[in-house]
């Protein structure tokens, strides 16, 4: 009886063999790849396991090898963000959300309307919540001037979480609403499944966890507190800088809200536009551009000894909030297409 080669060597031989045959198949040498492929047969058959595929290739009929591992999984668009916990992860965030030039409010914040800001990359949304004309609706201020209900601005994001498995969705409401009508709001949007609940005092999950139990929007509210249990109240969990800056140079990296106890708290909201009574287009272009965006984020995260995990502007599409944050996720890969 012939010696039997070792497994790993038999596995070895199989994998030149094929490349060797593959080659062969491309220039044509069509009875020499099928010789090399009679040696694997029988090196196989001596009790070898080259007859067990390849990890990361299987042959096809033809000879040609093809790559069969599987694709790489992205959380929020990156490999690198799956195995971080929300806390360590950056999330683009657009100011006044719902206000937008597209559906036609007056003094938008946004060009585009919720389901295309998801699409486009946005994480998280800042948004207005108000009891008008007998219902939740979300508002900036005076209703008149723009207005979406709210369950129909919540069944927006639930269709966006429908059909991404691995997106998680930030949403900070600036309530000016009771608990139940929100809450309402929630159960008829289709959301109930979708809350993550973060108990006090722990740390927030690793974002790849939090994706696979389905719980994939964290709501924080800056009045409402639990319960129930999702119902977060925004300044037990995080702190902000100001928001009212009436230029660049007035940027600053002071702490706003939230800020007793604010080094045991998991989010930071950095707050990056210009007020001037109405949002401007031209003064996002402005602030928005990489230069800016990121050295006031780094000088932010330098003061305040955390992680801008919320970075919040207007009129996104301007300059290079994206961009910006994914470089402060130090991500290398490309992101994921939504659309």
């Amino acid at each position: 009886m012939p010696p039997i080669a070792p497994r790993h060597a038999c596995g070895q031989l199989r994998r030149s063999v094929l490349l060797a045959a593959s080659i062969c198949q491309l220039i044509a040498c069509s009875s020499a790849a099928d010789r090399a492929l009679d040696v694997a047969s029988h090196a196989a058959s001596d009790g070898g396991d080259a007859a067990t595929p390849d990890a990361t290739a299987d042959v096809a009929a033809d000879g040609v090898v093809a790559d069969t591992a599987p694709a790489l999984r992205r959380c929020n668009g990156y490999p690198e963000l799956c195995a971080r916990r929300l806390d360590e992860i950056v999330f683009p965030a657009t100011h006044n959300s719902m206000a937008n030039a597209d559906e036609g409010w007056l003094g938008p914040n946004q060009t585009h309307g919720l389901a295309r800001q998801l699409d486009d990359g946005v994480r998280a949304l800042l948004i207005d919540t108000h009891a008008w004309n007998g219902g939740a609706y979300l508002c900036h201020g005076v209703c008149e001037f723009g207005n979406l209900p709210l369950v129909d601005g919540l069944t927006v994001i639930r269709e966006f979480l429908d059909g991404h498995p691995d997106e998680l969705v930030i949403l900070v409401i600036e309530d000016h609403l009771d608990t139940a009508p929100t809450v309402d709001a929630f159960t008829a949007s289709g959301l109930d499944g979708y809350l993550l609940t973060l108990p006090p005092g722990e740390r927030p999950p690793v974002l790849a966890d939090a994706l696979d139990a389905g719980t994939r929007l964290l709501v924080a509210l800056e009045s409402g507190r639990p319960p129930p249990a999702w119902y977060h109240h925004v300044w037990d969990y995080a702190f902000d800088t100001p928001y009212s800056f009436d230029s660049p140079e007035a940027f600053s990296c002071e702490c706003n809200r939230g800020c007793a106890g604010r080094e045991a708290k998991p989010f930071f909201l950095l707050n990056h536009f210009i007020t001037r009574g109405i949002g401007s287009v031209d003064d996002a272009a402005a602030v928005n551009q990489r230069e800016v965006l990121l050295t006031r984020a780094l000088a932010c995260q330098e003061a305040l000894g955390h992680l801008p995990n919320l970075v919040a502007v207007d009129f996104y599409e301007q300059g290079d909030l994206l961009a910006v944050a994914a470089e402060l996720n130090g991500v290398v890969s490309a992101p994921a297409p939504s659309r």
